[in-house]
């Protein structure tokens, strides 16, 4: 039989309504599909209603939420960078945490996990297209928009906003099993579970915290595309020790120089396998790619697809 858990769906005052009925939805489908109450779903808040354009919602207050428990936090609906965030809403999440609750974010929703001071010095995400003022507004945050789920044990942060789905899953995969959650996957028409935001964000690097330190560097990588400059020519060509320059650019970046040159590259490949007819040996090539093999294993790593697979892809959108 399959285990059971609590999830307690946050109105925050800025909460994407659509999409927190949507979790609402997702867990009390997995209950008709096993005729058994395997989630106890709950609308909470600070309030006790909130009012959106279609009326308002009774919510209920956090309380008798077992360790184990889920705070889902849905997306933030209309975000700007002016958005203040309600310190209501904060203490509720430090509180359900605190009590041992998992807090689940979908979306921008990890600003409040962020915001109320969980996730420092930890890795998280939310959509690619915000990393830049994420790792702005949270610089002790080290933020990922290449993941479309990260996982901590005690918190859970995911990608866009229909990653709230992908929260869902992941969520009912812990709870009752992989079998289980594939089957309403099925049900809903859903992958189960898509691994990766980078198959649609632009840029995979992440804005480094200091854009001029190595704004130099960045140029001389660029000047030799597709060649690659090893490590050791980094740190020379900044002026530093290979171990000064290996921490001092993990810092900035987020990623050590290896994996950062594999990015870009793989930022290129994309671009390229979208917009052109070439051989894929010849992209493999333009970006910096001597062997194919390795050109392949490097791509799904960071995509979650072979390079046919996302040529397929976007040649069908």
């Amino acid at each position: 039989m399959p285990n059971s858990a609590g999830i307690a769906i946050l109105f925050h005052k800025h909460a994407a309504v659509s999409y927190a009925l949507l979790c609402q939805s997702v867990f009390k489908l997995a209950n008709r599909i096993s005729g058994e109450i395997l989630f106890d779903v709950r609308l909470v808040g600070a309030n006790r209603h909130h009012k959106w354009e279609n009326g308002q919602i009774d919510l209920q207050p956090i309380a008798d939420m077992s360790p184990g428990s889920y705070l889902v936090i849905p997306p933030i609906e209309d975000f700007s960078e002016e958005t203040a965030l309600r310190d209501k809403d904060l203490a509720m999440i430090r509180a359900a945490h605190g009590a041992g609750t998992v807090v689940a974010s979908a979306c921008l929703g990890a600003f409040l996990t962020a915001e109320a001071g969980l996730l420092k010095g930890r890795e998280a995400t939310t959509h690619w297209s915000r990393i830049d003022y994420a790792a702005r507004r949270f610089p002790t945050v080290r933020w990922n928009g290449r993941e479309m789920l990260i996982d901590h044990g005690d918190i859970v942060t995911a990608g866009g906003l229909l990653s709230a789905v992908d929260l869902c899953l992941h969520i009912v995969r812990k709870t009752c099993g992989r079998e289980f959650s594939l089957q309403l996957g099925r049900h809903l028409l859903a992958d189960t579970i898509r691994q990766k935001q980078s198959l649609y964000a632009v840029h995979l690097t992440a804005p480094p915290k200091d854009a001029g330190r190595f704004a130099a560097l960045e140029a001389e990588i660029e000047r030799r595309h597709p060649d690659s400059p090893s490590v050791a020519e980094m740190a020379e060509f900044c002026g530093m020790s290979l171990r000064s320059f290996h921490r001092h650019f993990e810092a900035n970046y987020g990623v050590t120089p290896v994996k950062y040159l594999q990015l870009r590259k793989i930022e290129k490949a994309k671009s390229l396998l979208a917009e052109s007819h070439m051989p894929l040996e010849t992209i493999a090539g333009e970006t910096g790619f001597s062997d194919m093999a390795f050109f392949r294993s490097v791509f799904a790593r960071e995509t979650g697809l072979t390079p046919g697979q996302f040529r397929r892809k976007a040649s069908a959108e």
